[in-house]
């Protein structure tokens, strides 16, 4: 669930955002409820709505004006979590709140394909509505800018999740030799969470590469196996794969991918992902 933070009213262009979503989603066809909006381009509501995808991944996409502000516990949660974020007091400042809610998924496609249509939901909202003063997203309890937001419709056109946005990265140790990261919010897509524990690399590497999986995994579902490989027998810096229970504190017990640095030789198998970094 996302929520739009405003100060003030929101207009809504039905038949703009579903001109969007079929123009990016060419394997479904999408609708609105707003039936007095049909046929004219230009009309805008301020009302309760929701988006019909009809296809092989179909569902309903709601707007729904909740009038209240959210919940400030919340809203104090993510300013504390966002470490990016530097406009808390204009989030904690907001008047009510509107959601762009989509209900559960079913398998990682159906779960992409809902997160890249709110996302760029959520852009042209933004675009549209100076009133929306901060974005809050529910499944990682993190607070983004409109502008962020915003720029987040480049990779839905690449047909990509927007990873900074719908994922959240714990940064336990970024000290080089030692690094220890772990990624949140991948659950709903793939089932478990990715964790790099103590990795012998700089930063910036184990950052990227831990990224390049994401990103990986988002665009081609869940599809690496316990024992697997990321890389080519004997490269330094071939990843070795394998699932446990999460050794982080999580809301709930919690699967993890976890991905170890393996110098020399790797004794396990080598695996097709090596394409990922463009090593095979």
């Amino acid at each position: 669930m996302i929520a739009l933070l405003t100060d003030g009213p929101l207009k809504i262009r039905p038949n703009e955002l579903v001109r969007w979503l079929n123009a990016l989603d060419k394997a479904h066809v999408w609708s609105h409820t707003e039936v007095a909006a049909d046929g004219d381009p230009d009309a805008v509501t301020d009302q309760t709505m929701a988006l019909i995808c009809t296809g092989p991944h179909g569902g309903l996409i709601s707007l729904m004006d909740l009038g209240a502000p959210l919940d400030p516990t919340l809203v104090q949660e993510a300013r504390q979590r966002s470490w990016w974020y530097e406009e808390g007091e204009r989030a904690a400042g907001h008047h009510a709140h509107w959601v762009i809610a989509s209900g559960t998924s079913e398998g990682w496609e159906a779960a992409a394909l809902r997160a890249k249509a709110s996302s760029l939901i959520a852009s042209l909202l933004v675009e549209d509505n100076p009133s929306i003063v901060s974005v809050w997203n529910g499944v990682n309890g993190t607070l983004f800018t409109p502008a962020s937001v915003l720029r987040d419709r480049g990779f839905v056109a690449r047909n990509e999740v927007p990873l900074a946005f719908w994922t959240y990265s714990a940064l336990h140790s970024l000290k080089d030799g030692d690094v220890s990261i772990t990624k949140g919010g991948l659950a709903p897509f793939l089932g478990y969470e990715l964790e790099v524990w103590n990795a012998p690399r700089p930063a910036e590497l184990v950052n990227s590469q831990l990224n390049a999986v994401c990103n990986y995994l988002l665009a081609r579902g869940p599809i690496i196996k316990d024992g697997e490989t990321i890389g080519k027998d004997g490269d330094p810096e071939t990843m070795l794969c394998t699932f446990g229970p999460s050794r982080t504190p999580r809301n709930a017990p919690t699967q993890a991918l976890f991905l170890s640095f393996l110098d020399g030789p790797a004794k396990p198998k080598p695996s097709f992902l090596g394409r990922l970094f463009g090593r095979q």
